[in-house]
């Protein structure tokens, strides 16, 4: 099967298991359609607060919406909005899309040096050298994939940083993706020294692709480091 079809069939299978349950894997107990529990209305934090499911909150070419976890499988996390369009995280980063105007097929991560973990996963503040791989779909159907060189930096130290329910002190890793002639793209990840995992991106996960903005508001797993206290308690 094509990288294509394999994303279809499992945005396919995420939709059916959002439906029905019907589908192996943990998926939010959800009953209800999406239109009615996502109100819709623009405020995304109050969405967010009232949903006791995971969620996202996303912004892209200029919207702002919540998605909600609709299926996770392994590493991967299928995450769907109100309008059904749908985001898949990876091991923590954008991974593909679905119902945008260009949608990401992939983005595969090759020849990180000696370690087995993903650079973002490395607790060395030490630049992470790699290689990226990304696949996109035009409307038209027209498949492109581009081949960059990856630079990973964090940093020693941690920064307070708001998201849509908590504030958390999060570590700040820049990675700057050269395309060659497709120019550059610079990527935030903000991450937990602690576990590693991150909480917040602004991605470009492809040359002259839509920036995606996107802040962890539920998490799926349980948040074993405190968030930060409450200055007014």
């Amino acid at each position: 099967m094509s990288m294509t079809g394999r994303l279809r069939a499992a945005l396919f299978c995420a939709a059916a298991t959002w439906l029905s349950g019907c589908s192996t894997g943990d998926t939010s107990p959800l009953g209800a359609s999406l239109s009615a529990i996502v109100s819709g209305g623009g405020d995304v934090a109050t969405d967010a607060e009232r949903i006791p499911y995971a969620s996202l909150e996303v912004s892209t070419g200029g919207n702002q919406s919540l998605m909600v976890m609709a299926y996770r499988r392994g590493s991967d996390t299928y995450w769907q909005a109100r309008d059904r369009a749908t985001v898949v995280l990876r091991e923590g980063r954008l991974d593909a899309t679905s119902g945008f105007e260009q949608d990401l097929l992939g983005v595969k991560v090759e020849d990180q040096e000696a370690s087995a973990e993903l650079p973002w996963q490395n607790a060395a503040t030490t630049p992470q050298r790699y290689r990226l791989t990304a696949h996109w779909q035009q409307q038209d159907s027209v498949r492109h994939s581009a081949v960059g060189a990856a630079t990973l930096q964090c940093d020693n130290a941690t920064q307070t940083v708001a998201l849509s329910l908590t504030t958390r002190m999060l570590q700040r890793c820049i990675e700057t993706v050269d395309w060659g002639r497709d120019g550059r793209t610079r990527n935030v990840f903000w991450r937990d020294p602690g576990d590693m995992r991150i909480w917040a991106a602004t991605e470009t996960p492809r040359p002259g692709g839509e920036r995606f903005e996107w802040r962890i508001a539920r998490p799926w797993w349980p948040a074993q480091v405190p968030p930060v206290p409450d200055q007014g308690s």
